[in-house]
């Protein structure tokens, strides 16, 4: 297999998706991160998608996917999972939710401290009220150059 390089521009940038595997965010609020391949400046956040196994619950707040920094937990985007059916494919587009807040990240020096960023912060924030619920696989699909 050839070796992909990052290219100069967004237009010829790479292209992964981070699937987190299953998780039940029902379950309680964890965290993971992302790490940017070697040798990319910058990032950008194309899309956020859950398979969604386990029906999610928002009696008094919903669930969450965040992505951001140690900080700034939502910084670059964020999903609200609502009550996303089992059985469904749900992503940035199906809710009213404030989506991607900042289209390219610059690792040289948007972090809060106006440092490097050596890795993204993944929130999955447990829906609360009643019996929260709510289980799927997150994939997060970003662009690197």
């Amino acid at each position: 297999m050839a070796e992909q390089r990052l290219r100069g521009s967004y237009d010829e940038a790479m292209v992964i998706s981070y699937s987190l595997g299953s998780v039940n965010i029902g379950g309680g609020t964890t965290n993971q991160r992302i790490k940017p391949p070697p040798g990319a400046r910058f990032g950008a956040i194309e899309d956020m998608h859950v398979s969604v196994t386990t029906t999610f619950t928002q009696v008094t707040t919903p669930a969450f996917i965040r992505v951001g920094t140690v900080d700034d937990a939502d910084k670059y985007a964020e999903l609200n999972m609502g009550a996303a059916a089992a059985n469904t494919g749900y992503g940035l587009t199906d809710h009213d939710a404030l989506g991607i807040k900042q289209k390219v990240i610059d690792l040289g020096k948007d972090s809060d401290a106006g440092t490097a960023i050596t890795d993204l912060r993944i929130a999955l924030i447990a829906p609360t009220g009643g019996s929260p619920a709510g289980v799927g696989i997150p994939t997060i699909t970003m662009k690197w150059w």
